[in-house]
């Protein structure tokens, strides 16, 4: 074995699923800025995968509520239980967040993944 066993790596994944306590929403460094803002609690699956691939994905829809103008979004982010932030992402893609929609990432969609 040259790496972390799976079980080290399930151990890993379980304390940033025990930390993680929100998702928000950035444009490149910058979480979004916005009165009607809201970071979304999210809770996370137990630890899976094959082959050495271990990771945890979100249990719960996070749906982001209006906002009060549009905005660019290119990252996501995890904030701990006191609001620090302990992971950002790139979206595959950026998207744009129109005032009157909601941003939703389905169950499953946000993936925190120990190679």
């Amino acid at each position: 074995m040259i790496g972390l066993s799976s079980e080290a790596k399930d151990q890993l994944l379980l304390v940033l699923a025990a930390e993680a306590a929100a998702v928000g929403l950035f444009l490149g460094d910058e979480e979004l800025s916005d009165p009607r803002y809201e970071r979304v609690p999210v809770q996370f699956s137990e630890p899976q995968g094959e082959n050495g691939n271990r990771f945890i994905e979100n249990r719960n829809e996070l749906r982001f509520s209006d906002m009060g103008r549009d905005h660019r979004v290119d990252h996501w982010g995890i904030f701990d239980t006191a609001g620090r932030l302990i992971a950002l992402y790139p979206l595959k893609a950026s998207r744009d967040v129109v005032a009157d929609d909601n941003a939703v990432f389905r169950e499953g969609r946000i993936t925190l993944e120990v190679n």
